[in-house]
């Protein structure tokens, strides 16, 4: 089975055009040679959230939003949320409220499942995932 990725296209004569195409098709090969795709902070981005999740829990705070483990980790929350949700999911507990959700507002508060998790425990299961 051939994976084929769609990808808009700069137009043609677009002074980039060549480099897209190389970088999605670079993507596309890598998708269907079965390599993983990640960022390339992924690791370190993975480390300050856990050094955040982990003196949060030892601090006995409770559930932390996506906007203050940013602001701790000093990452942006896009990047939060997408690494809580791909990369560290089982190793967290993560609520959405349904009645702020009910009025329009996202919000992910996020602890660690298990107080006594380590770093190392953390590095092995991304490793597994990669």
């Amino acid at each position: 089975m051939t994976l084929v990725m769609f990808h808009p296209a700069p137009p043609t004569g677009h002074p980039n055009r060549a480099i897209y195409l190389k970088y999605f098709d670079d993507v596309n090969n890598a998708m269907v040679s079965g390599e993983r795709q990640f960022y390339k902070n992924t690791v370190t981005n993975v480390r300050k959230i856990f050094t955040v999740l982990r003196a949060s829990a030892d601090n006995d705070e409770g559930y932390l939003s996506v906007s203050e483990i940013a602001r701790r980790a000093s990452l942006h929350k896009w990047i939060v949320s997408r690494t809580v949700d791909i990369w560290m999911a089982p190793f967290l507990d993560i609520v959405i409220p349904e009645e702020l959700d009910q009025v329009g507002l996202k919000i992910k508060l996020i602890k660690l499942l298990k107080p006594t998790i380590t770093e190392d425990q953390v590095m092995r299961g991304l490793k597994v995932k990669m």
